[in-house]
């Protein structure tokens, strides 16, 4: 199959990811993607295409082709307040607020308690981040008045709960086909693998909500020190997630075997 990557990403990334692409019979190419531009090569719709690129670039091409060609995979339509009304047991943070942009400037108190604040949906209108509640209060106001039709954006509120460990796991038509830790209390430190609690987490998760979950999706889990509280952070798209210390070949290799058998 044909792999279609941005090439102004990480270079190591880059180039361990299409080393694997070429090791494994598979063919690829490359462009350079420059911001606010979301421009993209020509994808031929008569093979199996995936491409890896910024979040802006592969919402163009899925709108493009209606989720039928290079970008079949999205997590854009997700709400994750979803996953908290059927199975609030299974997420890391406690739902602490449901509401808008708005919303929040109203129904929030300005203090110094921590809270985790990301859009409802992945649609990366921002990051998901830890701070204070005055300070999302004035980050709402910024973006507000920047653009005042984001007023009514969904946004997801929970409670400060800070992991031991942090995982990312790469799940394909419900098989976890690599993962890497990513982060250990709060500092980036990627590490190849994941525990096998986290991938039945990840196994149970996808069980519970297959109805709703794309064919293909990334999944970050945190974790405790020993294993004993474990829960999903966030759902991500698998089109342009960070791979950390993945095994890349592994990736390319579920990727390609769901495709070409699927499509």
């Amino acid at each position: 199959m044909h792999f279609i990557v941005q090439e102004n990403i990480n270079k190591e990334d880059f180039k361990e990811f299409t080393d694997a692409i070429v090791n494994l019979g598979h063919t690829f190419e490359s462009f350079y993607h420059k911001p606010f531009d979301n421009s993209y090569p020509e994808i031929d719709t008569r093979k199996p295409t995936f491409i890896y690129a910024a979040s802006s670039v592969t919402d163009a091409i899925f709108d493009e082709y209606n989720g039928f060609a290079g970008v079949f995979n999205h997590t854009r339509g997700i709400n994750i307040h979803n996953f908290y009304k059927t199975r609030a047991d299974l997420m890391w943070s406690s739902r602490a607020y449901q509401g808008t942009l708005a919303s929040v400037l109203t129904d929030i108190k300005p203090n110094d308690q921590l809270i985790f604040a990301r859009p409802a949906i992945d649609d990366k209108l921002f990051a998901g981040q830890v701070s204070t509640q005055e300070e999302l209060i004035e980050t709402c106001k910024r973006m507000i008045n920047a653009d005042p039709s984001l007023a009514n954006h969904e946004v997801f509120l929970g409670g400060y709960k800070p992991p031991t460990y942090e995982y990312r796991l790469f799940v394909i038509a419900g098989e976890v086909v690599a993962s890497s830790q990513y982060r250990v209390d709060g500092f980036v430190y990627p590490v190849e693998g994941s525990p096998k609690k986290v991938k039945d987490k990840a196994n149970e998760f996808h069980h519970v909500h297959s109805d709703i979950l794309p064919a293909a999706y990334v999944i970050d889990i945190a974790t405790n020190d020993d294993e004993t509280d474990i829960g999903v952070i966030e759902i991500n798209c698998i089109h342009n997630s960070g791979f950390y210390d993945i095994i890349k070949s592994n990736l390319i290799s579920g990727i390609a075997r769901f495709m070409e058998t699927a499509l």
